[in-house]
């Protein structure tokens, strides 16, 4: 299918015209359809232009809008107000026009990775009417900053591979993933851990870290520290994160007279420990100082950090 149909029943409930070749959709496709509850359209070669400006008038019942891997530069227009799960990733987006999320209060879930969003194409306000928000993700796009003005009850945030240098103050979360971005201790926002008191799970792999951060939340269970600069492990890394079940510090460059024999001792619900030694690329040897002493890895623990 190139062209979606014009005039479907309006007894639909669910569609799906995924993996086609649409480039067109019409105002009644999907239009006056108050049952109609999802709408799956990925994988097809959708612009700005197919689209009609009242795509849902009528539907507002829909909960689910699948638009992943088409060809949008722009957040589509006039979305159903019922809708709770929203997935644009792979697309072309670089900018969010205002308003484009206001009047979508329901919206728990929202995907927007894979795309070419930059700190210029949203403003402070873009996400903060979507007060039921709990999941955003923002990986694999241009930012350089966390957006400003996230809506407080989102739990769980995907920032990996963008370009972030800083960390502000932040909302209240339980997930934060910052994987692969250009993060240094000197640019996170003091206290800016410390504040978040439900956080469980926080991922600072692939950065430009060369200590542990401070101030860590006492909810703290899983830390993922891999792939930085980390030279040294004072004893009191982990002091206020006492409840700490996982901590992964594999490819960094630690050596035994530089990790404090008592920095774990007190983590008494640690499971997980994964503190492989730094390889430089041109040998495939170990020093003589490395840490092998302290892996505590096997396959299981392994693939719990290949699956987070």
């Amino acid at each position: 299918l190139t062209v979606a149909p014009k005039n479907l029943p309006t007894t639909l409930v669910s569609a799906d015209v995924a993996a086609n070749y649409l480039t067109k959709i019409y105002p009644l496709t999907f239009g006056q359809k108050p049952n109609l509850r999802s709408v799956y359209l990925h994988n097809n070669k959708l612009t700005d232009a197919g689209l009609p400006d009242h795509m849902f008038n009528g539907s507002d019942g829909v909960g689910i809008l699948i638009m992943s891997s088409n060809f949008l530069k722009y957040v589509p227009k006039n979305l159903p107000k019922e809708l709770f799960r929203l997935h644009l990733k792979n697309n072309k987006l670089e900018k969010i026009p205002k308003g484009a999320f206001d009047n979508l209060s329901s919206l728990r879930e929202l995907y927007l990775h894979n795309n070419y969003i930059t700190n210029d194409g949203i403003d402070n306000e873009t996400f903060w009417k979507l007060s039921s928000l709990e999941y955003l993700d923002l990986s694999s796009n241009n930012l350089t900053q966390i957006p400003r003005g996230l809506p407080r009850n989102i739990i769980l945030l995907h920032l990996e591979k963008n370009a972030i240098k800083s960390i502000p103050g932040m909302t209240k979360l339980k997930e934060i993933f910052l994987s692969n971005n250009k993060l240094k201790l000197n640019s996170v926002y003091p206290g800016a851990w410390k504040k978040l008191a439900n956080l469980q799970l926080l991922d600072l792999s692939g950065n430009q870290l060369s200590y542990v951060p401070s101030d860590l939340p006492e909810s703290l269970e899983y830390i993922y520290l891999q792939n930085n600069q980390i030279s040294v492990i004072p004893e009191d890394a982990f002091e206020s994160t006492p409840n700490i079940k996982g901590i992964f510090l594999r490819d960094n460059r630690l050596t035994t007279s530089r990790v404090k024999e008592t920095a774990f001792a007190k983590l008494k619900f640690l499971q997980v420990l994964d503190m492989g030694a730094y390889s430089e690329s041109s040998s495939t040897s170990k020093r003589e100082d490395d840490i092998s002493g302290y892996n505590l890895e096997n396959d299981s623990e392994q693939a719990t950090q290949n699956d987070k």
